[in-house]
């Protein structure tokens, strides 16, 4: 067996393990985005009502194509109009909204022009 090329009958577990790891793979990760998705809608709706946020928008991974997502991604937000007094607040309520998904600020006034010009090419509204 080892001196010669394997047979698809040989091959036939390892290719059902591998079919089946990514099945699991696949639906861990779509469990993850949905409970992202509302982690980050219901950051929005934070920054809105406490921190008078008047546009948010979600960038990042999430944002992106669902192949984008990883088990690594995060909520990554922009937004305008939180006072800079209030950013650093912001920032601390957020970042204790989860455990396991950590939540990331972008204030848009702040943020350099060209940094912004990419974000929006593929920001999504919140």
């Amino acid at each position: 067996m080892c001196a010669g090329r394997w047979s698809d009958h040989e091959l036939a577990p390892f290719r059902e393990t591998y079919r089946s790891r990514a099945r699991a793979e696949h639906s861990r990760l779509s469990v993850r985005r949905t409970r992202t998705l509302a982690l980050a809608k219901e950051a929005a709706r934070i920054l809105r009502a406490r921190y008078g946020a008047g546009r948010v928008m979600l960038v990042g991974s999430l944002a992106g194509p669902e192949d984008l997502f990883t088990q690594w991604s995060d909520v990554d937000l922009l937004a305008w109009g939180v006072p800079a007094c209030d950013t650093f607040r912001a920032v601390a309520e957020l970042a204790y909204m989860d455990p396991e998904l950590p939540v990331e600020l972008i204030c848009a006034e702040t943020c350099a022009p060209d940094v912004l010009d990419r974000l929006l090419e593929q920001a999504v509204e919140l």
